[in-house]
């Protein structure tokens, strides 16, 4: 079952079996969907620093651990503030970095199948429903998620499962051509920006490898989240810095280079190159 397994992924830290096994028995409800399983084991944790104890000791109280307080946003109204959001941009941004001429549904890829939701078996009828269970399978199963939730203030979009499900809903909505539930699980940091700035970054991310190669900017984002997380200046020093090579592996290029050397280390190429370009331009007004 997937709520299950998410319960089981975070609460994995315990490194106590047992005490998963009860809380699952005591509390049925705990295990009925992934969103409501990350929002209990939030309350939980919420609880226990509130309390200054353990989550294990809280844990020995499995049913007052994880009660679930009625939540005073209804699922309409946040989806309905979600949708505006995004909805002005959304056309816009479409054209951008779709060329497919006709109407907005023949260039959208949810209704010919060209971007389907990643992932089987997941016993839902629609996309969205879908895109929500693949989010919390991936969430579940990533150590750097469950650090970023449990160093989160109480207030962050990390304690909030509601907010963090309408992001990854509004990325689909403007930008179906990203896999936004693997997009957003693997540089976890992108849940607290707007999706139109996330869209803004994909564009400038398009346009900045297109000036070089042919690329997929979907596959790449989705490949490599961390390029968003970079100052679209910064990006385009530091990608202009590996454009000496072959430019047909620019790309594969670029995503070696973060997976070995981290984020951190291609962004300082973009900073270096920056500095050198300082010193040119200063040598030579001399």
């Amino acid at each position: 079952m997937a709520a299950e397994h998410v319960v089981r992924r975070l609460l994995s830290p315990l490194r106590d079996a047992a005490i998963v096994d009860r809380a699952l028995a005591d509390v049925p409800d705990l295990a009925r969907s992934p969103r409501e399983a990350f929002a209990r084991i939030v309350r939980a944790v919420d609880r226990a620093e509130a309390a200054n104890v353990s989550v294990v000791e809280l844990m020995r109280s499995p049913r007052e651990a994880f009660a679930l307080e009625a939540s005073t946003t209804t699922r309409e109204t946040a989806r309905a503030r979600a949708t505006k959001a995004v909805e002005s941009a959304s056309d816009a941004l479409m054209r951008t970095v779709r060329k497919d001429e006709g109407s907005a549904s023949a260039r959208d890829g949810r209704m010919d199948g060209k971007w389907h939701v990643g992932g089987t078996m997941k016993g839902t009828s629609t996309r969205e429903e879908d895109l929500k269970v693949r989010f919390w399978n991936l969430w579940g199963g990533s150590r750097a998620c469950r650090t970023v939730m449990t160093k989160s203030a109480r207030d962050s979009v990390y304690r909030n499962p509601e907010r963090l499900e309408r992001a990854v809903l509004n990325l689909d909505r403007v930008a179906p051509f990203v896999d936004s539930p693997m997009l957003l699980h693997r540089a976890p940091e992108l849940l607290e920006y707007p999706t139109e700035e996330i869209v803004r970054r994909l564009v400038r991310m398009k346009f900045l490898f297109a000036s070089f190669c042919s690329v997929d900017v979907g596959f790449v984002a989705t490949q490599t989240p961390s390029l968003l997380l970079l100052e679209p200046e910064t990006l385009a020093r530091a990608v202009g810095a590996f454009a000496d090579g072959d430019v047909a592996t620019l790309a594969a290029r670029v995503a070696e280079f973060v997976a070995r050397d981290g984020i951190d280390a291609f962004a300082a190429l973009g900073t270096t190159t920056s500095r050198v370009e300082a010193v040119n331009e200063a040598m030579t007004s001399v």
